[in-house]
């Protein structure tokens, strides 16, 4: 499995580079993760494969736990 995130601005702050670091290097177990790291919204729909399948993550949306979220993004990608 290939997962791309697509962000919008750099991390700045060392302790969010660190954790960063930190779970890429967990997932890379079991999938190829690319950060791109964009200067603008405007970029994020050039950079989307026609058949990627898009998980939009929002601070402000309601919670729901580790398992759940496994699920429903990466037991569909399977």
């Amino acid at each position: 499995m290939k997962i791309t995130v697509l962000a919008v601005g750099r991390l700045k702050e060392t302790h969010w580079r660190a954790a960063q670091r930190e779970y890429l290097d967990r997932l890379a177990h079991f999938a190829t993760v690319e950060v791109k790291e964009l200067d603008e919204d405007a970029e994020l729909a050039r950079h989307i494969p026609a058949a990627a399948k898009l998980v939009l993550l929002d601070e402000k949306a309601p919670s729901i736990d580790s398992e759940s979220w496994a699920s429903a993004v990466i037991g569909e990608a399977e």
